[in-house]
This record gives structure tokens, C-alpha cells and sequence, in this order.
């Protein structure tokens, strides 16, 4: 919705205006209506101050011209008796007199609520321009009315919409809840019959290891890869339903010593070599969170290089608004088409059995990010590395992504 300027109102004729005409005697409301023929307006007259009072119940009128000398009620009567009816109160009034025309009588008119006073005879060329004056002011009048109209109606339309956003917002916030819970049952439920796999095997390699030849181990071995592999997997897919409910605490994080906390808990490789940029900014976040950032991406690159000499570059730089992270390694790379795709939940490159991915770490990555209002993508040539990119807000704008 947008403000409305008084110099933006086209004003639109609308219904036509009407004005009445009080005078006691006929041919002054003829000689009258004569003169008002070239005004865009309906004439209505009467012929005493009753009628015109009666006249006023009936029709909204946008000016009267009221003479002042009428028996039983005089015009100066007439018009305090109109300021009195909430119907006419603000009903612009001129008073035309041949008699009185001195200033105190001037002044009464005015004090009875009168707009103007015109002594007669009149001459057409000021009644006609007072005549369109105050039509116009009516004209203004009704239609800024109009444009109130509209402006309530889109306010109430917008109130509309953001009572059922909130409504809408509510119940998503209880779908979302209703999901996290059903995580952790399906979880717990999946993870019964896995610890009676695992039961299982270990009662079977305790008490028939001495029967089972090679084949039957290597048979074990991999039922108990799946099972860890399926364990893994729903931890993921609980953990991955986790992120953004809960009420996750926040609060400035230092990425230096998160990074480094990730590097302690990767198992150090002779042939691989990790650089980090020197001071690390901080950012405005749940510090463990940012820690799964760091720890999936630093651990696919490590998962990935395939070199002799593997290397892994962690950098930052400014990008205004935002901070810009990359971490580069000189791995297998990825194909062109397979840049969206990985950041898909249950996707990986690699086949089942030459990696214990699950497809759903770069997935709680994206996640991640964008839940703190950053994005994330990556840059890759096969055989060379990739390079995965991602933003987060600087500390000073993190108001916005509360």
C-alpha cells in the first residue's frame, strides 16, 4: 500500500452535487436557477426555512445559498437550526440579502455559520466563481473520501492477510514441532531392531567365530557396515530435523577457535596439508551449529582428495553486507550438472561401499546457512577440487536474521 499525495488526486465527477436554493419569493429562485445554469449541479429549492430544513432529511447537498429576509424563520435562523443537525453541520452555507447588507449583519451571518454573505442584486460573475469554488472543495471532499474508502478497505485487507499469516505461521510451527517429535520416535523405533542386529552378530561372533570361514566373515563384516550406515543415517535425519526448532541459543562466535576445535577432531593425515585464513571474523550464531558447517565441509574435502599431496584452504572474505567463506581442496571435483544435486538430502557421489556418507551432511549444511539468511554453493572442475562458497550476515546486521 502506498502513501497517497494530495497532488496524485484525479479528482472524478462522481454523482452529481446538489445545491439548494432558499428564497420566499419564485422569481428570485427562477432568476437564480437562470444564473446557475452553466454549473454542473443540481438545483433544488425551497421556498421557506421548514421546507428547506425538510429538504435537507431527504437529499446530501453540497452548498446552500439562503436568503435572509423570509417570514416565520429569517435566514440567520435557518442556519443555526442547520449547524445544529449533525446533517448539515459543516454544510457550506452562503447568505444573500438586498436589505442587510452593512457589516454587523455581515458579522451575524458569519457568527450564525455562514461561509459568505453576497448583497443583492447579485452580480452572476462572483456568484458563479463562489459557486465553483466550493463545488470543488466538495468535489475534493468526496472524493479523498473515496480514497479513505479504498485505503481502509486495503488496511483491512492487509490486517486480513497478516491475522491469517500468524494463524498460518502458528499451525506451521505446530506441523513443524509435530515433525521433530515424530523424528525422534521413528528414530528410537529404528534403532531398536539395530541394536538387536548388533546384539546378534556379537553373540554370533563370540560363539561360532571358530565355524565361520571367509566367506561367512566377510558376510558379518558387511551386515555390520549397513548397520552402522543405517545408524548414521538416522542420526542424520534427526539431527537434520532438529535445526531451527528448539530454541537454539545465540550468540557472537569466534570462527578462529571453532575452526579450530573442528581441526582436532579430524585425524591428521601425513600426505595432507590445511591452511586457514588468519583471523577468522566473528559471526552471530549457535556455536555448534557453525561447528557442523566446518566439520562436514573440512571433512568431505579430507573424504575426497584422491592426490598424493592433498590440500585444503580455509578463507574468508568481505562481501559488504556479509562474510564470504570458502573451503577449497584439490580432490576428485565434481561434475558441472551435480552442483545442486549434492546439496539434496540422501544424494552422494561416491557408491554405496566406497564411502560412509549418508547424503545428508551438505544438506544440514544448507540448512544451516540458510537459517542464519546466508546461501551456499560450489565451484568444481573434476580431477582438479572443488570449492564450496558460503555467506553469513555480519554480527552488526544479525537484527534481520533473528
Amino acid at each position: 500500500m502506498h502513501e497517497v499525495e494530495l497532488e496524485d488526486i484525479e479528482l472524478s465527477p462522481g454523482i452529481k452535487p446538489r445545491i439548494l436554493a432558499v428564497d420566499d419569493r419564485p422569481e428570485n429562485l427562477v432568476t437564480l436557477r437562470k444564473l446557475l445554469g452553466r454549473v454542473d449541479a443540481e438545483l433544488i429549492s425551497a421556498t421557506s426555512g421548514n421546507e428547506a430544513l425538510k429538504l435537507t432529511l431527504k437529499h446530501d447537498f453540497s452548498l446552500a445559498i439562503v436568503d435572509v429576509q423570509m417570514p416565520a424563520m429569517d435566514g440567520y435562523e435557518l442556519v443555526e437550526l442547520m449547524r445544529g443537525n449533525p446533517r448539515t453541520r459543516f454544510l457550506p452555507v452562503i447568505i444573500v440579502s438586498a436589505v442587510y447588507s452593512d457589516d454587523y449583519h455581515r458579522i451575524r451571518g458569519h457568527r450564525s455559520g455562514a461561509v459568505d454573505f453576497l448583497p443583492k442584486p447579485i452580480i452572476p460573475e462572483i456568484l458563479l466563481c463562489k459557486v465553483e469554488v466550493f463545488l470543488d472543495l466538495h468535489r475534493q471532499k468526496m472524493e479523498l473520501q473515496r480514497l479513505i474508502g479504498r485505503l481502509e478497505e486495503e488496511v483491512g485487507q492487509r490486517r486480513k492477510a497478516e491475522e491469517s499469516q500468524v494463524r498460518l505461521m502458528a499451525k506451521l510451527e505446530g506441523s513443524n514441532q509435530e515433525l521433530v517429535d515424530f523424528a525422534h520416535i521413528v528414530s528410537h523405533d529404528l534403532k531398536a531392531p539395530l541394536r538387536g542386529i548388533a546384539g546378534m552378530v556379537n553373540l554370533l561372533l563370540r560363539d561360532y567365530s571358530d565355524r565361520i570361514d571367509e566367506k561367512g566373515q566377510e558376510l558379518i563384516g558387511s551386515l555390520v557396515h549397513n548397520a552402522n550406515r543405517m545408524q548414521a543415517l538416522i542420526d542424520g535425519i534427526l539431527e537434520y530435523s532438529k535445526i531451527g526448532h528448539g530454541g537454539e541459543s545465540r550468540s557472537v562466535v569466534e570462527l578462529s577457535e571453532v575452526v579450530r576445535r573442528v581441526m582436532d577432531l579430524i585425524v591428521p593425515l601425513p600426505h595432507l596439508t590445511i591452511s586457514i585464513a588468519d583471523d577468522l571474523p566473528r559471526v552471530w550464531g549457535n556455536r555448534v551449529r557453525l561447528q557442523q558447517v566446518f566439520q562436514n565441509l573440512i571433512g568431505n574435502a579430507v573424504k575426497y582428495i584422491d592426490k598424493p599431496e592433498g590440500e585444503i584452504r580455509i578463507g574468508c572474505v568481505d562481501a559488504g553486507e556479509y562474510w564470504q567463506f570458502s573451503v577449497a581442496d584439490n580432490g576428485v571435483g565434481v561434475e558441472r550438472h551435480q552442483f545442486d544435486r549434492i546439496f539434496q538430502i540422501f544424494q552422494t557421489l561416491a557408491p554405496v561401499g566406497r564411502s560412509e556418507g549418508t547424503g545428508i551432511g551438505l544438506t544440514v549444511v544448507k540448512k544451516i546457512i540458510e537459517k542464519y539468511g546466508g546461501k551456499i554453493w560450489v565451484e568444481s572442475e573434476v580431477g582438479v577440487g572443488s570449492t564450496f562458497f558460503f555467506t553469513l550476515p555480519k554480527v552488526e546486521d544479525r537484527d534481520s536474521w533473528r
